[in-house]
C-alpha cells in the first residue's frame, strides 16, 4: 500500500484474540501538535484537540485528512448507531455527513455480523483497490477496548489481511507556532506613521538643532557653513529613512 509516511508501520502492538492467540498489529506513530487556540464549542466529552493545517480538529479527522487523493474515507463513530464524519461534529447527535461506497460498506457489514455488534476502528480509508482500518490512540493514555479487540478478531475471521489493520498511538507534540498576520490596512497605517515621524524629525533636526543656532549665535562664517551642511546632511538622511518606510506600503 502507498501510505503517507507517518502511517507506515514501524512497530507492532500485541493484541490478544478470543481464541487465545496474540497477533502483532502493525503500529505507526504519527505526531500531532496540541491545539492552543479557542476550543471548539463541542468537545466530545473533553476529547483532546489537535492542530491540523492551522485548524482545530479531533485526532480521527486529522488522521483522515492526512490521506491525500485517491484515498477517501470517514471517521466511523459506531457507538449507538453508525455515523460517518469528515468534518467536526457539532453535537453528540450529529448525523452522518459522509457515505461509504457499497462494496466497502459490505465488508463492514460482514465484520459486524461476525462480531455480533456494530463496532469499528476509528478511521476507515480506501481507494479503488485497497482499504485500511485505523484505530487512533493517545500514547500511554489510551488502551484498546474489548469492542475494538472484537473488531480485530472479526475482521481477521472475515479474511481481512493483518496489514489492513493499523493502530496509530499519537505522541503529543509541542503546540504549533501561532502565526499572526497583520491586515494590510493596519500595516499601511503603521508605515505611514513611521514615515511621518522620520520626516518630522528631519525638519526638526534642520531647523531646531542646526539652522537656528547658526543664525542666532556668534559663529564665524565657516562655523555657520559647517553647521548648515551637517544639518542638511542629517535632514537628507532622515528623509531617506522616511522614504524607505513608504516603500513598505502594501497594495
Amino acid at each position: 500500500m502507498n501510505l503517507p509516511t507517518e502511517f507506515r508501520p514501524r512497530i507492532t502492538t500485541a493484541v490478544p484474540l478470543s481464541d487465545g492467540r496474540t497477533i502483532p498489529v502493525p503500529t505507526c506513530e504519527p505526531l500531532f501538535a496540541r491545539w492552543t487556540g479557542e476550543p471548539p464549542a463541542f468537545s466530545f466529552g473533553r476529547k483532546p484537540i489537535v492542530e491540523h493545517d492551522g485548524a482545530a480538529c479531533f485526532a480521527e479527522l486529522a488522521i483522515l485528512r492526512k490521506f491525500p487523493p485517491p484515498w477517501q474515507g470517514a471517521w466511523t463513530a459506531a457507538f449507538g448507531r453508525l455515523r460517518l464524519w469528515r468534518k467536526m461534529p457539532a453535537s453528540w447527535s450529529a448525523p452522518s455527513a459522509a457515505e461509504i461506497p457499497p462494496e466497502r460498506m459490505d465488508l463492514l457489514s460482514e465484520i459486524w455480523k461476525r462480531a455480533g455488534q456494530r463496532v469499528c476502528l476509528d478511521v476507515y480509508v480506501y481507494d479503488s483497490t485497497d482499504f485500511l482500518f485505523i484505530e487512533a490512540k493517545y500514547k500511554g493514555k489510551d488502551e484498546l477496548t474489548k469492542s475494538e479487540i472484537r473488531f480485530f478478531d472479526a475482521a481477521l475471521g472475515c479474511g481481512v489481511p493483518l496489514d489492513r489493520l493499523l493502530i496509530a498511538p499519537q505522541d503529543e507534540a509541542a503546540p504549533a507556532p501561532r502565526i499572526f498576520v497583520m491586515s494590510n490596512l493596519v500595516h499601511n497605517e503603521q508605515v505611514k506613521l513611521a514615515a511621518t515621524f522620520w520626516n518630522n524629525l528631519a525638519v526638526a533636526a534642520l531647523l531646531g538643532v542646526f539652522l537656528v543656532p547658526a543664525f542666532y549665535t556668534r559663529h564665524t562664517t565657516l562655523q555657520q557653513a559647517l553647521s548648515i551642511g551637517v544639518g542638511l546632511a542629517a535632514a537628507i538622511a532622515l528623509r531617506m529613512i522616511s522614504h524607505w518606510w513608504l516603500t513598505r506600503l502594501r497594495e
